[in-house]
């Protein structure tokens, strides 16, 4: 496609959450720094939220990766939804702890699988391990679900913190935090943060930074009439930024133009639903 014609080594605006794009200036990046202190200083909880396509799912790999990175130091788990009740969830949770050691018996009832997680937890607090478990799309849980993980985060019997909880999902997400951890102890501390849309500058910023990443020898190929109507139809969502220079990307290509400009920008918004705007004058 464009590729060859704009010098690139691979495409800059595909949909795929690949972390080899992760920005160091995006606000994406503060959270991720956010989130780093939050879970070494002990936070119980950690609700990341976002409308769709702020990038909440390439900053959840973004810290599964940098965990994993770091094996001596934490214990990184990661199940996914959908979860449909106690004991497939409890299940999972189970296999990413210990998964080299399977049930025995595959009819053993949530409670016990809990005495095991927990049992599981305690030895890696006792060896100065942090225990963290991320989940995606957890505004998909099952609210009682929701709870029993929120439980799991701290053991009444032996006063330990067992788990850091890491929820990345949709706005409703915090309502249901807050909701279930609105009885616990003042010292129990839960983290709130939200993904932000994009200024107009950090639109700027964030397709020159996905460029280069491509390989773009010339990372100002956009005009800033360009840049202005992009943020204007894309309001700021990085996935919708990704959609629009692809396809302004294709048209330039199509129409053999070196650089993008606000008439490429505005045959994309055009052919993308919910975002057409008038130019920009």
């Amino acid at each position: 496609m464009y590729l060859e014609h704009f010098n690139l080594k691979k495409f800059p605006f595909t949909l795929s959450p690949d972390t080899a794009f992760f920005q160091d200036t995006s606000g994406t990046n503060a959270i991720f720094r956010q989130s780093i202190v939050a879970i070494n200083s002990g936070a119980h909880v950690l609700s990341i939220v976002g409308e769709p396509g702020m990038g909440k799912t390439i900053l959840y790999r973004k810290l599964s990766n940098s965990l994993h990175a770091h094996r001596s130091r934490y214990l990184t788990l990661t199940i996914s939804p959908p979860l449909l009740n106690q004991s497939v969830m409890l299940r999972a949770l189970l296999k990413v702890l210990d998964g080299k050691k399977p049930l025995k018996d595959q009819k053993n009832k949530p409670a016990e699988i809990l005495v095991t997680i927990k049992a599981i937890l305690n030895r890696q607090a006792a060896n100065k391990r942090l225990s963290v478990l991320l989940i995606d799309e957890a505004q998909s849980l099952p609210q009682e679900l929701l709870k029993l993980l929120m439980d799991i985060v701290y053991d009444q019997d032996t006063q330990q913190q067992l788990l850091r909880l890491v929820l990345l999902g949709h706005t409703s997400l915090r309502q249901s935090v807050s909701r279930f951890s609105a009885d616990w102890p003042r010292d129990h501390r839960v983290v709130h943060l939200q993904l932000q849309p994009l200024s107009e500058s950090g639109t700027a910023a964030y397709v020159v930074a996905r460029l280069q990443a491509a390989g773009a020898k010339d990372s100002n190929l956009m005009t800033p009439k360009a840049y202005r109507l992009l943020h204007q139809c894309s309001r700021g969502v990085p996935r919708l930024v990704n959609i629009l220079c692809h396809k302004a990307m294709m048209t330039a290509y199509g129409s053999g133009s070196n650089k993008i400009d606000q008439d490429h920008i505005q045959a994309a918004s055009n052919d993308t639903e919910a975002t057409s705007v008038s130019p920009v004058s």
